[in-house]
C-alpha cells in the first residue's frame, strides 16, 4: 500500500464520523418522537435538523468509501474530494464532527505530497 497514512486517517475519521452522524440522526428522531420536550408547534426546526444530519451522515458514509479507495483514484482528485466533502459535511453537522472532520481533512491535505520513489 502506497499511500498509508492517508488510508489510516481517513479510515478513522470516516468510521468516527458515520459514528457520530448516525448517533446525530437517531437521537434528532428520538427526540422528535418523545412528544414531551416540545410543542407540534415548532417541529418544522427540528424536521430541518433531521435533514441536515441525515445528509451529513450521507456524505461521512461518501468519505469512508473514498478513504477506502485511496491507492486506487487520482491522489489530488483524491484531496480535493475528502477536503470539500469534509468542509461541507461539518457545516451541515453543526460542528458536531470537529473531529473526524480533522482527520479527513488532514487525510487529504497529505494526499498532495509527491511519493519518493524507493531505490534498491
Amino acid at each position: 500500500m502506497k499511500r498509508t497514512a492517508e488510508f489510516i486517517t481517513g479510515l478513522i475519521g470516516g468510521i468516527f464520523g458515520v459514528l457520530l452522524s448516525f448517533l446525530m440522526v437517531i437521537g434528532s428522531v428520538s427526540y422528535i418522537n418523545s412528544g414531551d420536550s416540545f410543542s407540534y408547534d415548532n417541529s418544522e426546526g427540528f424536521e430541518y435538523m433531521i435533514v441536515l444530519f441525515s445528509s451529513s451522515l450521507i456524505i461521512q458514509i461518501g468519505l469512508l468509501v473514498l478513504a477506502c479507495c485511496v491507492n486506487k483514484i487520482n491522489n489530488t482528485v483524491y484531496g480535493i474530494c475528502m477536503i470539500v466533502l469534509s468542509v461541507i459535511s461539518l457545516l451541515l453537522s453543526v460542528f458536531v464532527l470537529t473531529l473526524p472532520v480533522i482527520l479527513q481533512i488532514i487525510s487529504g491535505a497529505l494526499a498532495f505530497r509527491t511519493l519518493q520513489q524507493k531505490s534498491n
